[in-house]
């Protein structure tokens, strides 16, 4: 059953991506991001105060890097999103365990401990699919994209690597999540002070901002399920679900087809991404 909730969290943070992509060309990306980081706030103040869960950490280094790292890779991605196709953006956020895997691969290096040759075979494989979507004939500002949304991945990399520490020193969820999503409207507030024009009502009362809440909540709310009910490494794998349902909604709603080589380039990834997802859960498990 947790992995039908893995599933369905996919398809809501898929839908919350249609509705930001249909959001009017005026709006800036940072405006969107606080808008988002709003309902995410909200939501974690109501568990923090259903649960009682205290807000002070004892892990204040690990909550700045989890947030300075999610605060990036998330806004970064809505950034991405809005410029290239829907497909290939959900795809470049999810190329996280790559990056994770680079990061074990150079840990294992400087411990001069045996390098996991599976690992290293995924790592090559996952960059040669990133090579087919940035190749060298895709417009300049497509280019510009795709490398945005690969540091998007790297960030999130970081914010995953934050994510464990957190819960292996015993940091509750609710907290780590209240913490982030203050952390994610505040400086979405003080990018919106700075260079924002001024928030228009008939935007921030929009049928697609108002579903981009929607979504978002109930993304988090079934994926914080799926996560607690499933199994660990049925649930890191059903979450690559979410590009076949970008994939299908690019179609749908914006008419988006993937070229030959972007197409072949997203499988590439996928696999690998979840290829290393896999052994790097197996070799935690076994090792």
């Amino acid at each position: 059953m947790g992995s039908f909730w893995i599933v369905l969290s996919t398809f809501f943070i898929s839908s919350a991506y249609v509705s930001i992509k249909a959001m009017p060309v005026s709006m800036a990306f940072y405006e969107i991001f606080l808008l988002r980081s709003i309902v995410v706030l909200t939501v974690a103040i109501c568990l923090v105060a259903a649960t009682k869960t205290t807000l002070k950490t004892h892990e204040p280094a690990l909550q700045l890097s989890r947030a300075l790292c999610g605060v990036g890779a998330l806004s970064i991605n809505i950034l991405v999103a809005r410029h290239i196709l829907l497909s290939t953006a959900q795809t470049l956020q999810y190329t996280g365990p790559l990056f994770l895997g680079l990061w074990v691969f150079g840990w294992y290096q400087f411990k001069g401990k045996k390098i996991p040759w599976m690992l290293f075979v995924f790592l090559i494989i996952g960059f040669a699919g990133v090579l087919l979507v940035l190749r060298p004939d895709v417009a300049d500002q497509n280019a510009l994209y795709v490398g945005l949304g690969l540091l998007s991945g790297a960030l999130s990399s970081g914010s995953s690597i934050s994510l464990r520490l957190l819960g292996l020193k015993g940091e509750p969820p609710i907290r780590t999540l209240f913490w982030f999503a203050l952390a994610c409207t505040l400086s979405g507030g003080a990018a919106t002070l700075m260079f924002s024009t001024g928030l228009r009502a008939e935007h921030v009362f929009s049928v697609p901002v108002l579903l981009m809440g929607v979504f978002t909540a109930l993304g988090q709310w079934t994926q914080n399920i799926g996560w607690k009910k499933g199994k660990t490494l049925l649930c890191a794998s059903l979450q690559f679900s979410a590009v076949i349902f970008a994939v299908i909604f690019g179609y749908l709603f914006f008419d988006e087809v993937p070229d030959t080589f972007t197409f072949l380039g997203i499988l590439i990834i996928v696999a690998a991404s979840l290829g290393a997802t896999i052994f790097r859960l197996k070799y935690y498990k076994e090792g």
